[in-house]
């Protein structure tokens, strides 16, 4: 398992980050920090790096990012349990913000309001800052040493906390979810939790800070209710107090023991209890603390189940989110076709390149496993892979989804907005798969971000600059949907920089056989060696002359069709073959019969071997038994021709299959 290293600019920071790091993960893996003035002395490669801001990837870890380090940037929270002296200030106070550099010294000024400490009137401070107010009091976030002369005050209220997000994309990369599930989803309620019994043992000394505290709890989702031995409550927070929909005055304690329905002292050492409160069925934990005077108290957590159920949504929905990753690179393509592996060869050359790819080929002909091995390929490995399906959005949600939106810029929008794919994919490659079914107004707006590289939110007026590779890829035929007025030509031009075109399963036959028996080798979990052991010759002879319109996906189908069907010791014949394939050679016959035999053979070799001369068909018809004369070639291509199933090409590039010939 990889190591934690912790990167700060501070010493102390990156002392304290690493302690907190060590109390949660030191039983699975190392945990080590390095501040500014520190050698990188480790593996890139054998690290999982936890900055404390994107500073310390931009200029510290920048060169280890380059070999390959995998890193999480650290969200870092106001740590509530030393605010107390901050809080007590008056009202209208100046004080200097002390952190180690302009941008840790703004969040943390952000966050301090955001938590309500808006009292007091707050100026930035970091090393190299030239202009700042002379004043007596000076407010840090475990940067005490930082404090410029002068300063009659300080106010320590601790480095910064990581906040829970991070603690679950950190488990997440190290595979230890399961193992640290528990701990983290108590981690956003712990600190209010100590805080509540701070409050027991400083009540009669402190109203203001009871005061303080329960706010800070009434920001909680959960139901917090704090009791004595007896179970009489102390203190709860908003959300408890909606939830039981009771009334709790100093001249009133209420029992919480017949509140709740089967919550009592007695359950004490239970893990959880879920029970119902006025249908809502609610999930109660029980925690012992002890007073100052030694006796007995209880916290007891109140969680909505829908509410958790929504929260472990989310964290899943966010972890997808973060889980922009190429899987697949060159060895996932398989082929041994000569006009495949030509392709490939070319896909190779234009990852290099940082210009735009549109991709083009039927459906299950593997456009996106090309894009993922462009990437991995590519120098933006190491950045994030971002697909898109315009085919599978609705077109309402496409600008919202890829721009990213404001807060409040439509129902329903997050609080604090949400970044689009286009910022996701940032430093990175942003995949638009089927881009030929985006509408002509989205095609106006994408156009104009492909060619300014910045974005602007839904609801936003700040541009935001992007940097990221776009593939594209479609099914369609771009150059004639631009014709026939369904695509823009400016977007296409904008987007076919570098075109690569996939090859259908029918123009590669040498991969049939290849392609079955690896697929055939997997899905039986190695029990089927060869397609030859479980389909009779028919069977194999249709295979081989079935069109495969579904390409390389429809094969994968039928393989796991046959392998679920087949039986040891017995082979499959021709009616065993999916539905597809009765009717695909019921269709040949018709056509067959109305041809006539020598013009259906020279159809069919055009098709399987694509443009060829009339010597060359007169070569590979001699191999299926049929003396066929140049001359008697001649009139039957000329039949064809009239027919609109072939078309001859100029000079030396032979005769292919039309649309309508194939």
């Amino acid at each position: 398992m990889k190591k934690i290293v912790i990167l700060s600019i501070g010493a102390s920071t990156g002392k304290s980050i690493a302690k907190y790091f060590q109390q949660l993960f030191g039983n699975y893996t190392e945990v080590k920090y390095y501040s500014e003035s520190d050698e990188l002395d480790f593996e890139a490669s054998s690290v999982l790096g936890v900055a404390s801001g994107e500073l310390v990837i931009r200029n510290r870890a920048l060169a280890k990012i380059q070999e390959g380090m995998d890193y999480v940037i650290a969200e870092r929270v106001i740590n509530h349990q030393y605010i107390q002296e901050l809080i007590s200030l008056r009202a209208g106070t100046n004080v200097l913000l002390v952190n180690d550099h302009i941008d840790t010294a703004n969040s943390a000024i952000k966050q301090l309001i955001a938590l309500g400490i808006d009292h007091v009137k707050y100026h930035p401070y970091y090393p190299g800052i030239k202009d700042f107010p002379a004043l007596d009091i000076a407010v840090t976030p475990g940067e005490g040493y930082l404090v410029p002369k002068g300063i009659s005050k300080v106010i320590d209220i601790g480095t910064r906390q990581i906040d829970i997000t991070t603690l679950i994309e950190v488990a997440r990369r190290l595979g230890l979810m399961e193992n640290l599930r528990e701990t983290i989803s108590s981690q956003y309620v712990s600190d209010i939790v100590k805080l509540l019994q701070k409050i027991d043992a400083s009540a009669r000394e402190a109203i203001f800070m009871k005061d303080t505290v329960q706010t800070i709890s009434d920001c909680a989702m959960s139901g917090i209710v704090l009791t004595d031995h007896n179970n009489k409550i102390i203190s709860a927070n908003r959300s408890f107090i909606n939830l039981t929909k009771m009334i709790i005055s100093k001249d009133n304690q209420v029992d919480l023991n017949g509140l709740i329905p089967g919550v009592h002292l007695e359950m004490l050492g239970e893990k959880e209890l879920l029970t119902n409160i006025f249908g809502t069925d609610v999930l109660v934990r029980q925690k012992k603390i002890n007073h100052l005077d030694g006796a007995p108290g209880y916290v007891y957590i109140l969680e909505d189940r829908k509410e958790i159920e929504n929260l472990e949504i989310e964290i899943r929905r966010q972890a997808r989110r973060t889980e922009h990753i190429a899987r697949y690179t060159y060895s996932d393509f398989y082929t041994v076709s000569p006009k495949a592996q030509q392709m490939v060869q070319l896909s190779r050359r234009l990852a290099v390149s940082d210009s735009t790819i549109l991709i083009q080929g039927e459906s299950g002909t593997g456009k996106e496993l090309l894009a993922q091995a462009i990437h991995n390929a590519s120098s933006r490995s190491k950045g994030p892979f971002v697909p898109v399906n315009f085919a599978a959005l609705p077109m309402s949600l496409l600008e919202s989804e890829l721009f990213g939106y404001e807060e409040g810029a439509f129902t329903g929008a997050k609080k604090g907005g949400n970044k689009g794919l286009f910022e996701e994919a940032h430093g990175g490659t942003l995949f638009l798969d089927e881009i030929g079914d985006a509408s002509m107004e989205f095609q106006v707006r994408l156009l104009r971000v492909l060619q300014e590289k910045q974005i602007r939110r839904v609801g936003g007026r700040k541009q935001i600059p992007i940097d990221v590779r776009i593939i594209a890829a479609t099914n369609k035929n771009l150059f004639k949907e631009v014709h026939e007025g369904r695509f823009r030509e400016d977007l296409y031009y904008r987007l076919n920089v570098l075109p690569l075109k996939t090859i259908p399963l029918r123009d590669r036959r040498e991969d049939l056989m290849y392609l079955f028996n690896r697929f055939l080798n997997r899905m039986s979990n190695s029990d089927i060696i060869d397609i030859h052991e479980i389909l009779d010759n028919n069977a194999i002879d249709m295979i081989l002359n079935y069109n495969w319109p579904g390409n390389i996906r429809e094969l994968i189908n039928v393989t796991d069709y046959l392998v679920n069907i087949w039986e040891s010791g017995a082979k499959l014949s021709a009616d065993a073959l999916p539905l597809q394939f009765e009717t695909h050679f019921h269709n040949i016959g018709l056509v067959e019969n109305l041809m006539g035999e020598r013009t259906f053979l020279i159809l069919t070799l055009i098709s399987e071997y694509g443009p060829v001369g009339r010597n060359r068909l007169k070569y590979l018809a001699s191999e299926r038994g049929f003396d066929l004369s140049v001359g008697l070639i001649r009139r039957l291509l000329d039949e064809l021709n009239q027919m609109g199933l072939v078309e001859s090409k100029v000079g030396r590039q032979g005769t292919s299959v039309t649309e309508k010939g194939r």
